[in-house]
């Protein structure tokens, strides 16, 4: 569930903006495997007095943050890296030197709709057996159930590839 902030410079016309949101959606896609409805993305525009960067860089400057649930592999990423370099290379025509992308993946407890939690926690359980039932359990808000006009409109259930590190160095690394 990738959520996507692209920043560029203002003044840009809709046609661009549209060939970048496409761009960056195909290519995480095709990258990371998501379903295309798991991708949300949105465009923030700066004036060009309110942008100080390297004299490198252009006026088509395209800074992308993905924040994304985590235990995706460092090959994952970089194979996403290079897809939405080489997207937004062919529409809209943005240089490489032009792109920047920063990847957030904080843990599965951390994502929430409407102030609901929205993943099973994939970890490992305490020693403590009521935290370890939670553990296994997707967390809800019991006070939503009894308003349903508050429920969020779906759930996210995670694989534990989804929910844990890929591997015991990842783990360690988050400690």
């Amino acid at each position: 569930m990738p959520i996507v902030r692209i920043d560029i410079q203002a003044g840009k016309s809709t046609a661009y903006k549209r060939e970048i949101l496409h761009s960056v959606r195909s290519a995480i896609v095709e990258s990371l495997g998501v379903p295309d409805d798991r991708v949300q993305q949105r465009i923030i525009e700066t004036p060009a007095e309110n942008i100080d960067s390297p004299e490198s860089r252009t006026d088509h400057l395209t800074v992308i943050e993905i924040s994304m649930l985590p235990g995706r592999s460092a090959v994952l990423k970089q194979a996403m890296y290079g897809a939405i370099v080489a997207h937004l290379g062919e529409t809209p025509g943005i240089h490489q030197h032009d792109i920047t992308v920063l990847v957030s993946d904080p843990s599965a407890e951390c994502f929430a709709i409407g102030g609901v939690m929205q993943c099973a926690l994939a970890t490992a359980a305490t020693d403590e057996d009521e935290d370890a039932e939670l553990l296994e359990a997707p967390v809800s808000a019991p006070e939503l159930a009894a308003e349903p006009e508050l429920a969020p409109a779906f759930a996210l259930e995670l694989t534990p590839a989804e929910a844990a590190p890929a591997d015991a160095d990842e783990a360690a690394e988050r400690e």
